[in-house]
């Protein structure tokens, strides 16, 4: 194996639908990096894989560095751990979900850390969400969503800390605090991030749910609902509430609409609060102070929202995220 392809080439590549779904049939691998750039004169107009240029690769040492066109190096002189590597054709290597996450921690702030984090536990990919316009209802030629996940926060975890002491391990550590596993859209991501990061981030600071928790109704409730199981999208089981993300053009169906209210009326049966939350709601200021000074009511928890630095970074937030 002669090539690493890293950082923005390697997010580049985790975020095409069809390289994910192909993520599983990889294997790793664990080789030196080479201490002289191979010979990339092939890659002239476009990278390995389909690729943009320049094509960011990591190498062993500074006399390997370079800047050119069509490739950028980075430079990484010591051990790799286990897991650092996947090989994806012959002679090409390319960071693992968790090394590129690490690898971002250097070149992204710390708010888009954590999204992209999301995303990597996720099954979505935001950057084909956007192209496929999917939030507005358009048909993609290639699903953004429902993908593999590629990784997972313990993963990540474990990953990040057999780092600890390279530069990026204390934004990597940092953001692996508020990320959650299983996501399934960047709205959902957004909404998530918005009501649970801490105030000097620019959230209300509410304690994490689970996002897409399975609901298995007991066999003694199963005569009184409609299916086996159920799927909540933001969850906090210690007050039994879950918020559903719809982006309205999505379900606008008359079908899918008592699709809806016969679910949110299953989850009532079975104790479980339903608040609906379309895309102009998170979008609102005013609309998600009251509906996170309900879910702080049910939490128990005192907002501070209203103060002038948080309203502040809550902007930052949100210029950031929607």
């Amino acid at each position: 194996m002669d090539l690493f392809i890293s950082h923005e080439s390697a997010l580049e590549y985790w975020r095409q639908p069809a390289k994910r779904q192909q993520f599983e049939t990889l294997k790793h691998v664990r080789k030196k990096l080479p201490p002289v750039l191979p010979e990339i004169s092939e890659y002239q107009k476009e990278g390995p894989e389909g690729l943009s240029l320049p094509l960011t690769v990591l190498v062993g040492s500074n006399k390997a560095e370079r800047k050119t066109k069509t490739i950028r190096t980075h430079v990484h002189s010591s051990t790799l751990p286990e897991g650092s590597w996947l090989q994806i054709g012959e002679g090409l290597g390319i960071s693992s979900p968790e090394f590129c996450f690490f690898q971002m921690a250097m070149e992204l702030p710390l708010i888009k850390l954590i999204e992209l984090g999301f995303e990597f536990c996720g099954t979505y990919s935001t950057v084909m969400a956007e192209r496929a316009g999917i939030e507005e209802n358009d048909e993609p030629d290639e699903s953004p969503y429902n993908l593999p996940t590629l990784t997972n926060t313990k993963a990540l975890k474990s990953y990040v800390e057999s780092m600890k002491g390279v530069r990026g391990y204390k934004k990597a550590a940092r953001a692996l605090q508020y990320i959650a596993d299983g996501s399934a859209s960047p709205m959902e991501t957004a909404l998530f991030m918005l009501l649970t990061l801490p105030y000097q981030l620019g959230g209300y600071g509410l304690p994490m749910p689970e996002l897409n928790h399975l609901v298995n109704p007991s066999k003694a409730s199963r005569a009184n609902v409609h299916k086996d199981y159920y799927k909540c999208d933001i969850y906090w089981d210690v007050i039994k509430l879950n918020i559903e993300y719809d982006s309205e053009k999505l379900h606008s169906e008359e079908t899918a609409i008592a699709n809806d209210a016969k679910r949110r009326l299953d989850l009532a049966t079975l104790g479980i609060e339903t608040i609906t939350v379309t895309n102009e709601q998170v979008r609102s200021v005013g609309e998600l102070d009251l509906l996170a000074q309900h879910l702080a009511t049910r939490l128990k928890k005192r907002l501070r929202y209203k103060e002038a630095q948080f309203i502040k970074q809550r902007l930052d937030l949100r210029n950031t995220l929607l």
